[in-house]
């Protein structure tokens, strides 16, 4: 679990930076950069949420910055 979270944090810091070049990165490009692995895909939304990301829902399945 402590690995799912290490990797999870890993990601979200190289969401971020994508995240800031592009202004919003999808879903499914966050499933792609986890390898398709539901508990760090899951771990990296929340991250990206405490981070104060705008995460989405499931109509707009996207991350973006909560002021844009």
């Amino acid at each position: 679990m402590e690995q799912c979270r290490q990797e999870a944090r890993k990601t979200t810091e190289l969401l971020s930076e994508e995240i800031l070049k592009t202004g919003e990165v999808s879903w499914k490009r966050i499933l792609e950069v986890t390898d398709y692995d539901e508990l760090v895909y899951k771990l990296t939304l929340k991250y990206l949420r405490l981070k104060g990301y705008d995460i989405g829902n499931s109509t707009i399945p996207r991350v973006k910055n909560k002021d844009t």
